[in-house]
């Protein structure tokens, strides 16, 4: 499945962020969240996401210049040689580098910063985007969007929800979006599903 991202002035869909989902026969649809766990202990998470970016590369091949999306787990970036496979896997699929946004969660940089960021650095050489998941549930150090240079900083649902419903909320909302942009990053609010939502964030 594929989750757009939505420029909040132009209402035009800037790239889009491929969510792995298993379709369990007792328990229905699961996200991703409910099994990479599991998954990056059964050394699965590798062959997973050679699986995510063969169906991408099928998927996208239509799809223009719209940039495209795609989470990296502990397990996958921990995996020897994994960057190197990262990298064959888009020459083999004529992906472009510069088309590709790759997510790295905020808790990467908490639990081991100077590999996070010598991971970040490999992607940025190879030519791709970086982009800070889940920004605001964890503990990062804000000096982490200067070594890492990310692209994009994806501000937490939770922080989102928490905008709409009480005054503080939107006050961290609108420090976090002020960090990215004084980072050279762009800020993308996840989790809107309402028209309210929408227009906060245009404001």
């Amino acid at each position: 499945q594929y989750q757009p991202m939505i420029d909040c002035r132009s209402g035009n869909v800037v790239s889009v962020e491929a969510l792995f989902r298993w379709p369990h026969a007792e328990r229905g649809t699961l996200s991703a969240q409910d099994f990479i766990g599991a998954a990056d202990q059964a050394g699965l998470t590798v062959p997973i996401g050679a699986l995510v970016m063969e169906q991408l590369a099928k998927d996208a091949a239509d799809w223009g210049d719209v940039r495209l999306a795609v989470n990296l787990s502990r397990g996958q970036l921990r995996s020897p040689g994994f960057l190197g496979q990262l990298e064959a896997q888009l020459i083999a699929h004529n992906l472009r580098p510069e088309r590709m946004e790759f997510e790295m969660r905020e808790n990467l940089f908490v639990e081991n910063a100077d590999f996070a960021e010598e991971v970040a650095r490999e992607l940025r050489l190879m030519g791709c985007r970086l982009v800070l998941d889940n920004f605001g549930s964890g503990f990062a150090a804000f000096n982490t969007l200067d070594r890492a240079e990310f692209t994009k900083v994806k501000i937490d649902t939770a922080l989102v929800n928490r905008a709409t419903v009480e005054d503080r909320g939107l006050v961290l909302l609108q420090s976090c979006v002020a960090v990215a942009h004084s980072h050279g990053a762009r800020a993308v609010a996840q989790g809107v599903e309402t028209f309210a939502q929408a227009e906060l964030m245009r404001e």
